[in-house]
């Protein structure tokens, strides 16, 4: 199926260019823009394949992109059945009963005359519209055109057809941007999902830091972070009261806040207890707005309030995120309550650890609505199973904890506290063990009842 996931790429791609492109907004514009395609294209001989395939495959712009996709395998399938000779075009014309009733023989004459289709359509009518695009319809050179796609790491399909979607949109990704000049595609992917998607996909030969040359990480500063909560807090003030100047968090917020010991900054408060996203400085104010309703500014006690409900929200966020890898992730921190806001690794005694394998080995048995295969249920099965030791299981729990951004690790005295989402630092097997010191995040201070020195 990979052919066909490319091939589906380039044609969205190039079909929503064009209607950026040339502003479509009803079938008149269509009929124009097609005349006006042929007259470019077909001065050149070599686009004549070009043109015709947009003629046949691509002029249904004025419907969303999921009905493009669906005319475009529509498409694909009535080329295949045609193609096809009489005994197997009934079995097609089955679905998916009839692809299980196809001999070993049959289905690879199936994908033999599928590819046929496919590479006629992708790699001569769809690569000549390519170089049409850059050389005789996006001639504006002052003008350019962005496709952005995000929202990959929602349900959206099974993960094996979503892993092999997304290496497809990559790599097609990767030749638009470097064919057509004026126009690029922009993928906004989660750094675990785009490891998984290699992982899933990645076949003899493969050569992942080829992609990662293709990969610019996105971080936020704190002082980024600050002026985006000042936007939301000027366009919530000015929609009520439509103020003269810009209203900043210092206008809202108190002047320090926490335990008499360990007061501080307001906006250091805030930005301590995320993983440095705007969405969660967004969340944490939501809240503490929400505490404060009616009164003219957020006193420090109403900050404090609001923290219980933000921790709590966080740390089911983060089990929802990593619930690919680690289905089990809420249950997971149960060994974390209530204890110091560091402690070594080793204070995890066996018997919590017995208690919170049994507890979930329990609910995995016993219910059929729990969640699937994950690596933490796998490390959990393995020493129920005594085929991994209490330190190997404590190791395991630590690393988890690590790379979602719950802990952060200290792995030797002269080290610094090393933390997944600041310092993007792997840790392995071989890092972690009973000596390490865990430090627990701030953000999940209250969901966990840590206990606190200040």
């Amino acid at each position: 199926m990979d052919p066909f996931y490319r091939f589906l790429w380039r044609h969205v791609f190039v079909v929503e260019i064009l209607k950026a492109r040339l502003g479509l907004e009803s079938e008149e514009q269509k009929v124009r823009l097609l005349d006006d395609l042929r007259y470019r294209i077909l001065r050149k001989k070599s686009y004549r394949d070009a043109f015709e395939y947009l003629n046949e495959y691509g002029t249904n712009f004025l419907v969303s992109t999921e009905e493009r996709i669906t005319d475009l395998t529509r498409k694909v399938e009535t080329d295949l059945k045609a193609s096809a000779d009489l005994g197997l075009h009934g079995l097609i014309n089955l679905g998916a009963e009839g692809a299980r009733r196809l001999s070993e023989e049959q289905k690879y004459e199936v994908k033999q005359r599928g590819f046929e289709i496919i590479n006629k359509a992708q790699n001569t009518m769809l690569s000549l519209l390519f170089s049409a695009l850059d050389e005789d319809i996006l001639t504006d050179r002052a003008k350019r055109y962005y496709i952005v796609i995000d929202r990959l790491d929602e349900d959206w399909v099974e993960d094996a057809m979503r892993y092999r979607l997304i290496r497809a949109l990559i790599e097609i990704m990767r030749d638009f941007n470097s064919k057509v000049g004026q126009a690029k595609i922009v993928v906004a992917l989660r750094a675990d999902l785009f490891d998984r998607v290699l992982r899933a996909t990645s076949d003899s030969g493969f050569q992942g830091e080829k992609y990662q040359g293709l990969c610019l990480g996105v971080t936020w500063q704190k002082p980024q972070l600050q002026d985006v909560l000042n936007a939301r807090i000027t366009e919530l003030v000015r929609h009520q009261y439509a103020p003269q100047q810009p209203v900043t968090y210092r206008d809202v917020l108190p002047a320090l806040v926490g335990k008499q010991r360990g007061r501080e900054q307001p906006i250091d408060y805030i930005l301590d207890r995320t993983l440095l996203r705007p969405r969660d400085v967004i969340a944490f104010f939501n809240d503490c707005m929400a505490k404060a309703e009616g009164e003219p500014v957020i006193q420090a006690p109403k900050m404090r309030e609001a923290e219980v409900p933000y921790s709590r929200a966080r740390l089911r966020s983060l089990a929802d995120e990593w619930s690919v890898h680690y289905p089990h992730l809420h249950a997971l921190c149960d060994v974390l309550k209530g204890r110091p806001q560091s402690f070594k690794l080793g204070d995890l005694t066996d018997a919590s650890l017995d208690d919170l394998c049994l507890e979930l080995i329990d609910v995995l048995d016993g219910h059929r609505s729990a969640p699937g295969s994950g690596e933490d249920r796998e490390v959990l099965y393995a020493y129920y199973n005594n085929a991994i030791d209490a330190p190997t299981l404590r190791s395991t729990l630590a690393r988890i904890y690590y790379r979602v951004g719950i802990v952060g690790l200290k792995v030797e005295t002269y080290q610094r506290v090393s933390w997944a989402y600041l310092h993007d630092a792997e840790v392995t097997e071989a890092d972690v063990n009973d000596q390490t010191t865990v430090h627990v995040h701030k953000m999940v201070w209250r969901a966990l009842g840590i206990v606190t020195s200040s």
